[in-house]
């Protein structure tokens, strides 16, 4: 499962093996206002509004508190992942946390992606959630999806916000279509590309899909 911004969607355009992994997905969500809101205009007045990654996240959780739902993280740092398990049992009591691990920040190896499927197994995990950022999460799930059997979902900085260690934009600039610019703000050198270049190729791609369309007999 992958969850899809603008930037997720600018990558596919430019990269065909990339968009190759988003299209194979087994459930593609909304994770942005602007791609919700392009969807609504192409037909689909399901997407009212987005997914987001952090609210997923813990909306899954809580609803699976009841049916024992065992949960799986894989990604970020150790020392996220360490605040991660002191705070998700008070965020949700009586979650599950089976497995947690922060893998190196390189490609693994063949061993070394069995050997994460094997811990994965034994954890007997229902749910494993991925948190290595865009487009390496979206790999990695398609890379290990058939050898696992479970649902991975690729949540982006879901960890880092749910740890609180960067801060999530304010909810009125998340309805507004403008936590970009807040995460831009946050984090200029590390996000510039992502949304200057990023959100320049999408609308691109909005633009031309349109003139597109209107060709069509």
């Amino acid at each position: 499962m992958h969850l899809c911004n603008a930037y997720t969607l600018s990558l596919a355009l430019r990269d065909a093996d990339y968009r190759r992994i988003v299209d194979a997905g087994d459930l593609n969500f909304a994770d942005g206002f602007p791609v919700a809101a392009v969807g609504r205009r192409r037909g689909h007045p399901s997407m009212t509004r987005r997914v987001y990654g952090p609210d997923l996240f813990l909306d899954v959780l809580r609803e699976g508190v009841g049916r024992r739902t065992r949960h799986y993280l894989y990604g970020s740092t150790q020392a996220v992942l360490d605040l991660m398990k002191e705070r998700l049992p008070r965020l949700v009591p009586g979650v599950q946390i089976v497995g947690a691990e922060a893998p190196p920040f390189r490609p693994l190896t063949p061993a070394e992606q069995a050997a994460v499927g094997e811990r994965v197994r034994d954890a007997a995990a229902d749910i494993v959630w991925v948190g290595l950022g865009t487009p390496k999460q979206d790999s990695f799930v398609a890379d290990m999806r058939d050898a696992l059997g479970v649902p991975l979902v690729a949540v982006g900085a879901a960890f880092d916000f749910v740890a609180e260690t960067k801060p999530m934009a304010p909810a009125w600039m998340q309805r507004t279509g403008l936590e970009w610019l807040f995460r831009l703000a946050t984090e200029p050198r590390r996000l510039w590309k992502r949304y200057l270049v990023g959100n320049t190729v999408f609308l691109w791609g909005v633009l031309s899909d349109e003139l597109r369309l209107r060709r069509r007999p």
